[in-house]
């Protein structure tokens, strides 16, 4: 995964909490979901951007709110969303030296 591919697939990812996407649901164990593998190359700097306009818009929501976006895995909290962004972006952003 390049730098371009692993924004996007964080991007997506963040746009699940925000239930502006919708993912297939599936029992464990749990590979990547198709709909956050990235096959081609992306611009950069648009996932750059947009990753912090979700970000921002993220952690602008109250975690004790309804209406966050089901998970793979299904329903979790906001609290529960705002955990798994953290470690998530954690994770990838260590890949890349950040």
């Amino acid at each position: 995964m390049s730098a371009d591919q692993m924004l996007w697939h964080c991007n997506q990812v963040l746009s699940t909490s925000l239930d502006d996407i919708q993912v297939v649901p599936r029992r464990p164990p749990i590979p990547t979901a198709p709909e956050y593998k990235s096959e081609v190359s992306r611009d950069f700097e648009a996932e750059r951007k947009r990753c912090l306009e979700l970000i921002d818009r993220l952690t602008a929501r109250k975690i004790e709110e309804d209406g966050w976006g089901p998970a793979v895995f299904g329903k979790i909290s906001g609290r529960e969303w705002s955990r798994l962004q953290a470690k998530h972006l954690d994770h990838h952003l260590k890949q890349f030296g950040a």
